[in-house]
């Protein structure tokens, strides 16, 4: 994980003169899985959800569901169980209407979230936040995702 973590780093720094905006989000999002799995969800969350605001401007909205996805998953790392639950609902609604399927390598790990969901909250009420969730545009959804401020786990804002 240290080695993923260093070249995705070393990614960022390359890419970042060029200006390509939408492949350091990309990269900045990758980057913030390896740096979950590396004990650091607070961090993951921040990062993903910097890669979600570029995103969110880009034209393919696609990127933007998927980046969706995954600051749900990280919501779920700082212990906001409930908010990663509307968000994957959400991400997961407009994932569908753009036809646009989530990846075998990200069905994991989503797979892995939604079941520390499910254990956290119950199937019941993760089935109705995930509903509620499918309720929102993309638009609206990303507005949420980005007006949570990144807490340490325990409700405290940080940064």
């Amino acid at each position: 994980l240290a080695q993923a973590a260093a070249a995705y780093e070393e990614a960022v720094a390359l890419i970042g003169p060029t200006g390509d905006q939408r492949y350091i989000a990309i990269l900045q999002s990758n980057l913030a899985a390896v740096v979950r799995h590396r004990g650091d969800p607070l961090t993951a969350l921040q990062l993903s959800t910097q890669a979600l605001a570029t995103l969110a401007k880009e034209p393919r909205r696609d990127l933007a569901a998927m980046a969706l996805s995954e600051v749900a998953g990280h919501e779920q790392g700082v212990g906001r169980a409930e908010r990663s639950a509307t968000l994957f609902g959400a991400a997961n609604a407009a994932m569908a209407r753009l036809r646009f399927p989530r990846q075998p390598v990200d069905r994991l790990e989503y797979e892995r979230v939604r079941s520390d969901l499910i254990a956290a909250l119950g199937a019941e009420r993760v089935a109705a936040l995930e509903a509620a969730g499918a309720e929102l545009s993309l638009d609206d959804a990303i507005d949420v995702a980005l007006s949570g401020a990144a807490t340490d786990g325990s409700g405290q804002a940080v940064g």
